[in-house]
């Protein structure tokens, strides 16, 4: 005869075979809050992720790219020949070779 169907099984048998029944008689909305509630139940595989996040990127804006938007900003309004005077200074040549030297040995 073979197995029997499932349609022929009582969904208290299926649960004890640990088949998931869902209950047609429930709203939907019933089936939803049982979605969400089980969902935040588990915990997450990194906690604290998003405060983390949040963080690292006022850091990085606060640090990095707001100083580094102002130089271009304080570029944008020099004119070619001030630009060229300023990055053609001796003393901006030497950061320039101490920064670049660094760079190679480390």
């Amino acid at each position: 005869m073979g197995a029997p169907s499932t349609s022929s099984i009582s969904p208290a048998s299926k649960q004890q075979q640990g088949v998931a029944v869902i209950d047609d008689r429930r709203s939907p909305h019933s089936f939803f809050v049982y979605l969400m509630t089980t969902a935040t139940k588990n915990p997450r595989v990194l906690p604290g992720f998003g405060p983390t996040l949040g963080f690292t990127l006022l850091y990085l804006c606060l640090i990095v790219l707001i100083p580094l938007a102002a130089i271009f900003l304080k570029a944008s309004v020099l004119t070619w020949d001030q630009f060229w005077k300023v990055i053609t200074d001796p003393r901006v040549i030497a950061s320039y070779k101490l920064t670049f030297g660094a760079a190679l040995i480390g």
